[in-house]
């Protein structure tokens, strides 16, 4: 087996790597990383090192001693570069060794592989062209990118190669027979190899393991929500596991008449907590004010974001899933009037401050085995933004989707969303009502968290 040093630099692509390290992981192969101090902007250090079982070399840190990019170079049998960076491409074209990372790069003995990614026009660009063109002729694997949508808007070729392809081209150059297998799921400090699925859908499996109906069946449902939903948890797959789910918006009073909000309406929180509840969860709904009736025994009304910290704070350490569908408001007034503000001058200004952010100051006592999934409603840029909240905030998953869509999202009973994992697993939903996506949110993180109990 081969020694495998993965280079990361600082592109949105670099959520990917994870998966693509179990891979090799599970073929037998050790694993080591190093990464430039701009992808830890997109992907953390610890979260790498949990993956590989081992200290990664990280620009932005010290390092061990003045050869320890020497050390590093000796012992790796392979380097890919993964995301490979125009500038990673041209310094390393250069031959500049201005950081850690390229000094390794400069010192290898081994093969070098390097998976681009990046904007289509800088793809094409003649300078970058004449870099990669340069580094194939000293014996460097480019493995091209795909074409697709990019992270900044744009269509055309520049998406970094998924896992599983760039693994078998890696792979390839040792020799070795293609990966057949998609990558195993990763969870924090898990560096064993796991078993990897025998085919993608893993959400039908574990609700065929359970009995009652399968997903498939659930979302083709024509029935009312709760008809749905009590014939689909038949088996009560989720029973003797706790989920605390947020929803709705919080109300900031100016004064006791007038307060800042936000355009969630709560359905999407509120149809996660239901699907939860009637698939045998112990569910706890902690609800912003908004009109909607709960069928949750257990729920929380939590008016202001003060208060919905709170509520979590004081309960989730009991729960083994977070799932953080509200809108806190992300600013406050620094102190509401006592009285109604009269209407007086042309203008009227408010000092606001910043709330707390309660899914991160939750993870920071995150427990091992806790499952946290947050949302992200962006209205441009939704895969980078979401990907930053996910490391951000140590979340296991996190749910984007582009509110700046009419026909979704505020208001609908519909919704179009991406659920990006940790493992660098994305799962589209496409255009579901926003009682199917609830199932397939729910069902995502039940698998996560063991499957129910």
């Amino acid at each position: 087996m081969s020694n495998i040093l993965i280079g990361v630099s600082g592109g949105i692509a670099a959520y990917k790597t994870p998966a693509l390290a179990r891979i090799f992981i599970k073929a037998g192969h050790s694993v080591r990383f190093m990464m430039t101090e701009e992808a830890a902007r997109f992907i953390g250090p610890l979260t790498l090192a949990a993956v590989s079982g081992r200290r990664v070399s990280f620009s932005g840190g010290e390092e061990d001693s003045p050869v320890s990019h020497i050390e590093l170079a000796k012992w790796a049998d392979l380097c890919l570069v993964a995301p490979a960076t125009a500038n990673t491409i041209g310094k390393y074209a250069s031959g500049v060794a201005d950081s850690p990372f390229l000094s390794v790069l400069l010192a290898l003995g081994c093969p070098v592989a390097f998976a681009p990614a990046m904007n289509c026009n800088m793809l094409s660009h003649p300078a970058v062209r004449s870099n990669i063109e340069r580094i194939k002729s000293w014996g460097a694997h480019i493995i091209e990118p795909d074409e697709g949508d990019l992270a900044c808007g744009d269509t055309g070729k520049g998406r970094m190669k998924d896992p599983e392809k760039i693994a078998d081209a890696v792979l390839n150059i040792l020799g070795e027979r293609p990966v057949e297998s998609v990558a195993p799921e990763m969870s924090a400090g898990d560096t064993e190899p796991e078993t990897p699925e025998a085919d993608g859908d893993k959400v039908k499996d574990i609700l065929e393991e359970f009995g009652g109906r399968t997903l498939e069946e659930y979302l083709d449902n024509d029935e009312t929500e709760e008809e749905s939903l009590e014939g689909f948890a038949a088996g009560r797959p989720l029973e003797g596991l706790k989920i605390l789910v947020t929803a709705g918006p919080t109300r900031e009073y100016i004064d006791p008449v007038r307060y800042i909000s936000n355009r969630s309406s709560g359905k999407m929180g509120y149809a996660v907590a239901h699907a939860a509840l009637d698939m045998g969860a112990d569910v706890t709904l902690v609800s912003g004010e908004t009109g909607l009736v709960s069928r949750v025994p257990d729920t929380v009304i939590a008016v202001s974001g003060r208060d919905m910290a709170e509520a979590v704070e004081k309960r989730v350490s009991e729960y083994d899933i977070l799932i953080m569908a509200a809108a806190v408001a992300d600013y406050a007034p620094e102190s509401a009037a006592p009285e109604k503000i009269k209407k007086e001058g042309e203008r009227l200004s408010l000092e606001l401050v910043k709330t707390k952010d309660i899914l991160k100051e939750a993870s920071l006592n995150k427990k091992e085995g806790q499952i946290f999934i947050g949302f992200a409603a962006e209205t441009e840029d939704l895969e980078k933004n979401a990907l930053k909240k996910l490391f951000e905030k140590n979340l296991d998953i996190i749910v984007a989707n582009d509110v700046s869509r009419k026909d979704i999202g505020f208001d609908s009973d519909f919704n179009d969303v991406k659920l990006f994992f940790r493992d660098g697993k994305v799962s589209e939903t496409g255009k579901r009502s926003k009682k199917d996506i609830a199932g397939i949110i729910v069902t995502e993180g039940a698998i996560l968290a063991g499957g129910g109990k």
